[in-house]
């Protein structure tokens, strides 16, 4: 006889997985910032890919294509306005989020002029991410 445990158990593990989930970037030199938000959208179902640095950012662009990029604006190097120029000029549909320690009406000009479409506060709270994807779910049902 079947138990209830174990039929949640089979459930949970033959979940279908969404079909084509969005890929994201996320770029944050702060490893932990990084991989809690890497798990964070992998629990809200989407495929991840995390990098440490801009330049890491732009070479996994190139071979993981993600919809949307969460990116640390003050990373050492490559910043992610830098980034963000780099990611805009060979990905012009790419959906790009800021994430920054400022938010200040000089930073969010300095982020739209860097092709940013979103300007999210740190530490972004979880209902700032789920606007950050529901609004590219918009930007995407459009196209």
């Amino acid at each position: 006889m079947e138990t209830e445990q174990s039929h949640v158990n089979q459930d949970i593990r033959f979940s279908p997985a969404p079909p084509d989930p969005t890929r994201i970037l996320v770029a944050d030199d702060s490893r932990n910032a990084a991989d809690i938000l890497g798990v964070f959208l992998r629990i809200e179902g989407y495929e991840v890919a995390v990098a440490y640095d801009g330049r890491e950012a732009i070479e996994l662009a190139a071979t993981f294509a993600p919809k949307l990029v969460f990116l640390d604006l003050g990373m050492p190097g490559l910043d992610g306005l830098e980034t963000a120029r780099e990611l805009r000029r060979r990905y012009p549909e790419i959906f790009l989020a800021a994430l920054s320690g400022m938010g200040t009406e000089e930073d969010r000009r300095k982020t739209d002029e860097a092709g940013f479409d979103l300007h999210l506060v740190k530490p972004a709270k979880p209902d700032d991410l789920k606007r950050a994807l529901r609004l590219l779910e918009t930007e995407s049902a459009r196209e």
